[in-house]
Protein backbone atom coordinates (compact mmCIF):
# COMPACT_ATOMS: atom_id res chain seq x y z
CA UNK A 1 0.00 0.00 0.00
CA UNK A 2 1.49 3.31 -0.88
CA UNK A 3 1.88 6.29 1.98
CA UNK A 4 -0.83 8.43 1.75
CA UNK A 5 1.54 11.54 2.10
CA UNK A 6 3.10 10.74 -1.10
CA UNK A 7 2.11 12.26 -4.38
CA UNK A 8 0.78 10.82 -7.20
CA UNK A 9 2.96 9.81 -9.59
CA UNK A 10 0.93 11.08 -12.61
CA UNK A 11 0.44 14.47 -10.14
CA UNK A 12 0.27 17.46 -12.67
CA UNK A 13 2.92 19.96 -11.03
CA UNK A 14 7.02 19.62 -11.28
CA UNK A 15 9.95 21.37 -10.49
CA UNK A 16 9.06 25.09 -10.27
CA UNK A 17 5.89 24.41 -10.86
CA UNK A 18 6.74 23.55 -14.42
CA UNK A 19 4.30 20.75 -15.57
CA UNK A 20 5.28 17.47 -17.22
CA UNK A 21 5.01 17.42 -21.06
CA UNK A 22 1.80 14.43 -20.16
CA UNK A 23 0.06 17.09 -18.50
CA UNK A 24 -2.71 16.71 -20.95
CA UNK A 25 -2.47 13.06 -21.86
CA UNK A 26 -4.32 9.95 -20.51
CA UNK A 27 -2.57 8.91 -17.30
CA UNK A 28 -3.36 6.32 -14.76
CA UNK A 29 -1.20 5.35 -11.42
CA UNK A 30 -0.13 2.06 -10.90
CA UNK A 31 0.25 0.44 -7.47
CA UNK A 32 3.69 0.72 -7.48
CA UNK A 33 3.28 4.41 -7.78
CA UNK A 34 4.21 4.86 -11.34
CA UNK A 35 3.38 6.62 -13.83
CA UNK A 36 1.26 4.60 -16.99
CA UNK A 37 1.09 7.22 -19.92
CA UNK A 38 -1.39 6.07 -22.64
CA UNK A 39 0.38 7.78 -25.84
CA UNK A 40 -1.57 6.88 -29.42
CA UNK A 41 0.81 8.91 -31.98
CA UNK A 42 -2.37 9.33 -34.24
CA UNK A 43 -4.23 11.43 -31.91
CA UNK A 44 -2.37 12.08 -28.68
CA UNK A 45 1.07 14.33 -30.58
CA UNK A 46 -0.82 17.71 -30.35
CA UNK A 47 -1.74 17.33 -26.45
CA UNK A 48 1.99 16.26 -26.15
CA UNK A 49 3.23 19.02 -28.15
CA UNK A 50 0.85 21.23 -26.12
CA UNK A 51 2.42 20.01 -23.20
CA UNK A 52 5.74 20.91 -23.99
CA UNK A 53 4.86 24.66 -25.36
CA UNK A 54 3.69 25.15 -21.65
CA UNK A 55 6.94 23.73 -20.42
CA UNK A 56 8.65 26.15 -22.21
CA UNK A 57 6.27 29.25 -21.56
CA UNK A 58 6.80 28.15 -17.77
CA UNK A 59 10.70 28.66 -18.28
CA UNK A 60 10.30 31.67 -20.72
CA UNK A 61 8.00 33.14 -17.43
CA UNK A 62 11.05 32.40 -15.02
CA UNK A 63 13.41 33.90 -17.40
CA UNK A 64 11.20 37.55 -17.33
CA UNK A 65 10.81 37.73 -13.54
CA UNK A 66 14.87 36.59 -13.32
CA UNK A 67 15.57 39.86 -15.97
CA UNK A 68 12.90 42.03 -13.92
CA UNK A 69 15.12 41.17 -10.70
CA UNK A 70 18.39 41.91 -12.58
CA UNK A 71 17.17 45.60 -14.24
CA UNK A 72 15.84 45.86 -10.67
CA UNK A 73 19.46 45.35 -9.36
CA UNK A 74 20.80 47.74 -12.11
CA UNK A 75 18.33 50.65 -11.39
CA UNK A 76 19.90 50.54 -8.01
CA UNK A 77 23.30 50.43 -9.05
CA UNK A 78 22.78 52.99 -11.24
CA UNK A 79 23.81 56.52 -9.18
CA UNK A 80 22.54 59.16 -10.97
CA UNK A 81 23.75 58.20 -14.46
CA UNK A 82 20.69 59.17 -16.31
CA UNK A 83 21.53 56.82 -19.06
CA UNK A 84 21.83 53.30 -16.68
CA UNK A 85 18.98 54.52 -14.99
CA UNK A 86 16.91 55.28 -18.65
CA UNK A 87 18.57 51.69 -19.45
CA UNK A 88 17.54 49.67 -16.58
CA UNK A 89 13.56 51.40 -16.72
CA UNK A 90 13.56 50.26 -20.43
CA UNK A 91 14.75 46.47 -19.64
CA UNK A 92 12.28 46.64 -16.28
CA UNK A 93 9.55 47.79 -18.62
CA UNK A 94 10.10 45.26 -21.73
CA UNK A 95 10.38 42.24 -18.88
CA UNK A 96 6.97 43.28 -17.62
CA UNK A 97 5.29 43.47 -20.95
CA UNK A 98 7.37 39.76 -21.81
CA UNK A 99 5.80 38.51 -18.45
CA UNK A 100 2.38 39.91 -19.23
CA UNK A 101 2.58 37.87 -22.96
CA UNK A 102 3.69 34.77 -21.50
CA UNK A 103 1.26 34.50 -18.69
CA UNK A 104 -1.63 35.06 -21.56
CA UNK A 105 -0.07 32.44 -23.40
CA UNK A 106 0.36 30.26 -21.14
CA UNK A 107 -3.67 30.80 -19.74
CA UNK A 108 -4.65 30.04 -23.75
CA UNK A 109 -2.38 26.86 -24.11
CA UNK A 110 -3.48 25.51 -20.75
CA UNK A 111 -7.43 26.23 -21.32
CA UNK A 112 -6.80 24.87 -24.92
CA UNK A 113 -4.97 21.87 -23.47
CA UNK A 114 -7.55 20.99 -20.70
CA UNK A 115 -11.13 21.38 -23.28
CA UNK A 116 -8.89 18.34 -25.25
CA UNK A 117 -8.54 16.10 -22.40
Amino acid sequence: MIAPYLADACSKGGFFGIPHWWQFLDTSSSTANECIINFNIKSDIFAAALGILDIMLHIAGIIAVVMIMVAGVNYLLAIGNPQKITSSRRSIVHAIVGLAIVMAATAMVTFVGNSLS
